[in-house]
């Protein structure tokens, strides 16, 4: 079957996850509760936002259908394909070792019509041997997809390979064979999940079911661990693998909704119950505000703040076994966890200012006849700062720090040579610790000068009482990149039309409620009328249609 196919089948099953007729469609009791990883699309909540029918009716989605060998694209339509356009699509992946890459990766589409799903089969896949089972049909679509289908809802899954498969018996060119028989009987049991299996037994993921997000994902964080990180560790630390103490029935769960002139998202990270009693300490305490006051705040470009408790830290690393390796490394120099963890507060702050793109010049005569080359040599202006808890404790880490080859400045501060111009600052006093590229910085902070400066509003709100916050500010960096420094006529042209997408990107919370960490997203467009699902689109055909210029045009610079 020709692999150029698998594609377009792909395509047609993420266009059919537009789609949600209620926050709780029927078909989600057909996604396992031990599913590593899930995906939903709620297109009832998109379609109250952006109609499906300006979406498949765009230049872009047309393009779209027409690369991938669909000669009717003009005339897309959910019904001829048998496809319920007003319903919800997941995708699920499933720990199996059984198959390729180890992960049973499979897709619930909801049917109006299986009589024009199979004639779309037939179409699409003139050779392919349907198959009747009981009350469904199945068919191996392509080399590495098995479809099955009832009247109702179609499930795709990966192919599961063959015993010669399995034990690395196939040779030379040759396709694997498919186990057919296996595959029946995971179909069967893709179809089959009792109720007490479902994962709408996980209050968790039903909680997050009904938040009626336009797209929803879960993690089950226990399984990912233990089934593939963990695993991962021990293989590559002789047999020393973690405590699943830390994260035995952990989950994370998230909802993404595209609105108009924002993306916004929400995360939650639910904790194992016995790391309830660290997490309340990691996350109930906001990151020091008067530290925060006295970042530089014009031509910010990145700030990022954290109060990561020392003491909720402790905890973990006790929880998890790893107490004891820090004791053992910090012992060799002379020092310990409690004197680590006693020296500072655990709150943290990174400030990036004033970065820009310089073109610079550089002349090689490595080859004999000077050469002379152009380059863009990027340049910022940046701090990190923490705060000190025990100042003693502080300044015996400094003096090992400084035994590996710190110059000494006087008054607290330290220099560390990274090139012949440039070098890293170390400064302290009684209450912070800062390390910056720039010793005026340095001074600047510690005398408190730019407290009272102006930041950009979002800025100042994203740093507003939380454990954790991070912004971005899209345009200040975008200012500093000439879109005309990229010799590629295609590139600059992107550059171009990327610098007026997005405006910034805010990332806050870090709170412990409701047993997990709350944190919150918001990407900021800089066309605030639109919605940014739209906004997307549009840059994606933009991006196509600068792709699809010669190469000879002019620099392509649109006004709009």
């Amino acid at each position: 079957m020709s692999r150029r196919l698998v594609p377009a089948t792909l395509v047609f099953v993420l266009l059919f996850a537009f789609s949600s007729c209620s926050n709780v469609p029927d078909h989600v009791k057909y996604i396992p509760k031990d599913a590593v990883v899930v995906v939903g699309i709620n297109a009832k909540a998109l379609g109250r936002k952006v109609a499906w029918n300006v979406i498949t009716g765009s230049k872009l989605f047309k393009q779209w259908m027409k690369d991938l060998h669909d000669k009717n694209a003009d005339n897309f339509d959910f019904g001829k394909y048998g496809v319920d356009g007003s319903n919800t699509f997941y995708l699920y992946i499933k720990g199996d070792k059984r198959y390729n890459n180890g992960n049973r990766v499979t897709a619930l589409v909801p049917l109006t019509d299986a009589g024009n799903w199979e004639a779309y089969v037939k179409k699409q896949f003139p050779t392919v041997n349907i198959k009747q089972q009981g009350n469904r049909k199945e068919a191996v679509l392509t080399q590495g997809m098995y479809a099955g289908w009832n009247s109702k809802l179609l499930i795709v899954m990966n192919v599961l390979p063959s015993t010669d498969d399995m034990t690395g018996n196939t040779s030379g060119n040759a396709k694997p064979q498919m186990d057919e028989a296996g595959l029946n009987a995971e179909m069967q049991n893709a179809f089959e999940i009792s109720d007490a299996n479902t994962i709408m037994q996980n209050k968790r993921y039903a909680s997050l079911q009904h938040e009626d997000h336009d797209v929803l994902f879960w993690m089950n964080y226990d399984l990912l661990m233990t089934e593939y990180v963990n695993e991962s560790i021990a293989g590559k630390m002789e047999g020393i693998s973690l405590s699943n103490t830390l994260w035995k029935d952990a989950a994370m769960t998230g909802g993404i909704d595209f609105d108009k002139g924002a993306i916004n998202g929400s995360m939650r990270y639910y904790m194992s119950d016995s790391m309830k009693e660290a997490a309340k300490e990691m996350g109930g305490t906001n990151a020091d505000k008067e530290m925060l006051e006295r970042l530089p705040m014009q031509n910010l470009d990145m700030l990022m703040a954290w109060h990561l408790s020392p003491k909720g830290l402790k905890m973990t690393l006790e929880k998890a076994g790893l107490l004891g390796f820090a004791n053992v490394a910090l012992a060799q120099q002379g020092s310990g966890p409690d004197m680590v963890f006693d020296a500072f507060t655990g709150d943290i702050a990174v400030a990036l200012n004033d970065f820009a793109l310089k073109n610079e010049t550089t002349i090689d005569s490595s080859m004999g006849e000077p050469m002379t080359f152009s380059s863009m040599k990027p340049s910022l202006n940046g701090v990190y700062a923490m705060k000190i808890n025990k100042k003693e404790n502080f300044d015996k880490l400094l003096a090992m720090i400084t035994e590996n080859g710190l110059l000494s400045l006087g008054n607290g501060a330290y220099a560390m040579p990274i090139s012949e111009t440039d070098s890293i600052f170390i400064i302290s006093n009684e209450q912070y610790a800062i390390v910056s590229n720039k010793r005026s910085t340095g001074d600047a902070f510690m005398k408190g000068t730019y407290k009272g400066q102006k930041g950009p509003a979002e800025a100042t709100d994203a740093l507003s009482g939380h454990p954790f916050s991070f912004y971005v500010d899209i345009q200040q960096i975008a200012k500093s990149v000439d879109p005309a420094f990229n010799h590629s006529i295609h590139d600059s042209a992107i550059i171009s039309e990327s610098k007026r997408l997005l405006s910034s990107i805010m990332i806050d919370g870090g709170e412990y409620k409701n047993e997990s960490f709350e944190y919150h997203m918001r990407i900021n467009f800089m066309n605030k009328d639109e919605n940014s699902l739209m906004q997307l689109m549009d840059f994606g055909k933009r991006v196509n249609d600068i792709n699809n210029l010669p190469l000879q045009t002019a620099y392509y610079f649109p006004n709009k």
